[in-house]
């Protein structure tokens, strides 16, 4: 029926917005780690989940479910993601930092602890 390639088509648009966040989402993570390999293998795999799911729901996947996987990504990337990456990128140096103190303040603990339990025997 067309309504039901109409909902196919849609689902398969918002799996190209949602690949677009996910890409976003992953990109601080490939910049500022050494093993951006295993996040480009998570978003491959991500999209990969997201196009069987839909291909089983929809019987297959044909060229037009696909097309508007690819022109959503593709204007996300280009519209949306100029404006959300910074977002992104701003809460991913905030967490790392946060990281980092709680880190630092965990060895200074731990170097307490261990200066307290020496000087006590």
């Amino acid at each position: 029926s067309i309504s039901g390639q109409l909902l196919s088509l849609l689902l398969f648009a918002v799996l190209g917005l949602v690949l677009g966040i996910i890409y976003d989402l992953l990109r601080p993570l490939r910049y500022f780690s050494r093993t951006g390999l295993i996040w480009d293998i998570i978003f491959c795999a991500a999209g990969a989940v997201g196009f069987f799911t839909l291909g089983m729901h929809s019987g297959r996947p044909d060229i037009w479910g696909i097309a508007a996987v690819l022109i959503c990504f593709c204007l996300y990337i280009n519209l949306l993601s100029p404006l959300l990456l910074p977002i992104f990128l701003d809460i991913f140096k905030f967490m790392h930092k946060l990281q980092k103190s709680f880190f630092l303040s965990f060895r200074k603990l731990l170097f307490f602890v261990k200066k307290s339990l020496y000087y006590q025997h």
